[in-house]
């Protein structure tokens, strides 16, 4: 899509498209500044959007600045709602008025936002990530032309990936607007390039993400591949081209629990989630993927002090079904930030789910009770899977041994041949 008269300035903002009913929660609002329409909300939890505020709150008819927390960020913010706009609960997370604010930042400026929710303002990447993976948002977009006429355009569904996705833009949804005639529309199968409208190239399907590395590929993102021996449609994973030389398959992830890995034997077999966000790839595709060559393994995490480790292993492979998805695992790595092999004691172990309990425990249902799947023996040292993501609240997922805390916020399994 290319504009075709000079924007001389614009915003954007989010509405969610589903309504929260929380009738048993109190309505009471403190007021702390009348003119600036900034309040508080007397209850344990914050409102997670601008439309949260505007159907909870009897006070927050008008426009300004309001605190929200949106499902697992760790603190509340101040956002800019919109409430006179089409139906108001519109957050905005840009706005561009007169240039007083430069928007020549690095990455980590726009990472954490930038400028001044009254004027001019970049709410910060790693907030949007946060609001826009708890809800279905639209976007709209309003600018202004240099001869001073107006127009908007919306989407119907807009995300954005997390801090690990690099902030990817995954979805717009459909667009409309008010006017058509100043937006050229690339025609199917073509997509805008330097302004112009190029023919999308065919998609090449590859047997993991490093084959795609090796042709060329360098963007992190979701590719298609199909294993050896797989039957079945091609498949999509997410493939991380940029950390410790690029090519790795992501097979699990863990970000803000957005995503439940309470899951049954079938779930972790086909698997769930969000390919670019939370998800477990599935135990076939695990299968047939680590059969078709030597793959090694690296596990990534950052635990409740915000500190980042990993662990490497010389070989991932895991067998079929029949087999119960037993784990082949390698020798450990001694560079390993992890400082532990706690994965030892998983090693050769079968899959187990709350519903199949395989564990090497007579006396334990470990799956059942961390309400999980894994590889469990006695259910220590390592779980990536329990629910509490965030937190040290049993059951939450840990590494054993940590030079820092054991509990983790952020985890992340992926695989690339040797």
């Amino acid at each position: 899509m290319s504009l075709l008269h000079r924007l001389v300035q614009y915003y954007f903002v989010l509405c969610a498209t589903c309504i929260w009913n929380s009738a048993q929660i109190s309505q009471d609002v403190a007021t702390i500044n009348q003119d600036s329409s900034y309040f508080f909300y007397q209850r344990p939890e914050y409102p997670k959007d601008c439309k949260d505020i505007l159907n909870e709150c009897s006070s927050s008819s008008s426009s300004g600045v309001y605190l929200i927390k949106p499902d697992g960020y760790s603190e509340p913010f101040e956002v800019f709602c919109n409430h006179d706009l089409d139906s108001g609960g519109w957050m905005v997370v840009q706005r561009r008025m007169d240039g007083s604010v430069s928007f020549n930042r690095n990455w980590e400026e726009y990472r954490k936002g930038f400028g001044f929710l009254s004027t001019e303002f970049w709410l910060g990447n790693e907030k949007l990530s946060y609001i826009t993976n708890q809800e279905v948002y639209e976007l709209r977009i309003d600018m202004v032309l240099s001869n001073g006429s107006s127009f908007y355009i919306k989407y119907n569904n807009f995300r954005i990936t997390d801090y690990w996705g690099s902030f990817s833009l995954t979805s717009v949804g459909d667009f409309s607007g008010n006017e058509s005639s100043v937006i050229t529309l690339c025609p199917p199968n073509t997509v805008a390039q330097n302004f112009t409208c190029e023919p999308v190239q065919d998609t090449q399907i590859y047997t993991d993400c490093y084959h795609a590395y090796q042709t060329g590929r360098r963007d992190d993102g979701v590719y298609t591949i199909r294993p050896s021996g797989w039957t079945g449609e091609p498949l999509k994973v997410p493939c991380n081209m940029s950390i410790d030389g690029g090519g790795w398959t992501v097979l699990q992830r863990r970000v803000n629990g957005s995503v439940s890995f309470e899951q049954n034997w079938e779930e972790y077999k086909d698997g769930f989630g969000i390919l670019d966000h939370e998800l477990w790839l599935g135990n076939d595709k695990m299968h047939y993927i680590t059969n078709q060559k030597n793959y090694e393994l690296r596990m990534d995490m950052i635990n409740l002090d915000e500190d980042a480790y990993f662990a490497k292993y010389s070989l991932f492979r895991i067998k079929n079904e029949d087999s119960k998805y037993q784990l082949e695992l390698g020798v450990y790595d001694s560079a390993s930030t992890a400082s532990y092999d706690a994965m030892d004691r998983h090693r050769d172990q079968f899959f187990s789910t709350p519903d199949r309990d395989n564990d090497a425990n007579s006396g334990y249902d470990c799956a059942a009770n961390h309400r999980a799947g894994w590889w469990y023996e006695s259910c220590f040292n390592c779980d990536f899977n329990r629910p509490n993501i965030g937190s040290c609240s049993y059951p939450n997922p840990y590494w054993y041994n940590l030079p820092g805390s054991d509990c983790l916020m952020y985890t992340d399994i992926k695989i690339r041949p040797v």
